[in-house]
């Protein structure tokens, strides 16, 4: 995978599982879901800035789904990547529903601003 796509992933990926609405995003074809992450990236922020809804949360898991089936998203992606991802997103929600992830805000940010850091995002 080049560095192009893993940065891309990162972007998707935290985006949809954080709400992060301060990721930068490149101007390539993401799908629907890619249009609602550049819409979010255009406003600034930190985690948690803006408030997600269950069923846009469900939304943007459905268009993702879709845009993964199809090849349109994430189609550069590893399987040990995707190992990765889906590990990390049942972390963060095995502490979301077993605790409250606002108390490890500032661990997350610390940790998203060193990869964005670390992989020039």
């Amino acid at each position: 995978m080049n560095s192009s796509a893993f940065r891309q992933l990162v972007r998707e990926e935290l985006d949809r599982l954080l709400g992060d609405g301060d990721i930068q995003v490149d101007e390539v074809s993401l799908g629907s879901l890619g249009q609602a992450a550049k819409k979010m990236a255009a406003a600034p922020g930190r985690l948690g800035a803006k408030a997600v809804s269950k069923s846009k949360q469900a939304m943007f898991s459905r268009e993702k789904a879709k845009g993964i089936s199809s090849g349109e998203q994430l189609s550069g992606i590893e399987p040990p990547e995707r190992s990765i991802m889906v590990d990390l997103e049942k972390i963060i929600a095995a502490i979301a529903e077993k605790d409250n992830l606002i108390k490890y805000k500032s661990v997350l940010q610390t940790v998203v601003n060193r990869l964005r850091k670390a992989a020039g995002v």
